[in-house]
């Protein structure tokens, strides 16, 4: 009888917890609510990008190390090399050509694409 009761008493508890663990992911706070739209999220990664603007560039003699100023708003950003700054995610550098520097952004898996940004390096 002791041996019944026993199962029977895992039994509701495994269940319970079952039923309990998928409520609580459903409730999760990282647990995405809804979708955005895939042109919506370009439009405000492009908005994020727009507002840097490219204020000039220091070249030392030996060419492997130069360093980018970027301004937005009171705010300035330095780029060194092909290191990605962490205030610009999820913007990356694709490529920094002597007068360009093409950024790349990776929109979410069922967007299935990427979009891309250019700031020329042109003198202000």
């Amino acid at each position: 009888m002791k041996n019944y009761l026993y199962i029977g008493l895992v039994s509701v508890s495994i269940s319970y917890f079952n039923v309990y663990a998928e409520q609580k992911i459903i409730r999760d706070p990282f647990y995405p609510q809804y979708q955005t739209s895939c042109h919506e999220q370009k439009n405000t990664l492009f908005n994020q990008i727009q507002t840097w603007q490219y204020k000039g560039h220091i070249k030392h003699n030996d060419k492997n190390y130069q360093q980018i100023w970027l301004a937005s708003q009171n705010e300035w950003l330095d780029i060194l090399g092909n290191m990605d700054p962490n205030i610009l995610l999820p913007w990356q550098i694709h490529s920094l050509l002597n007068d360009k520097i093409i950024f790349q952004a990776m929109l979410p898996q069922y967007c299935q694409e990427s979009i891309s940004w250019t700031i020329s390096l042109n003198e202000p």
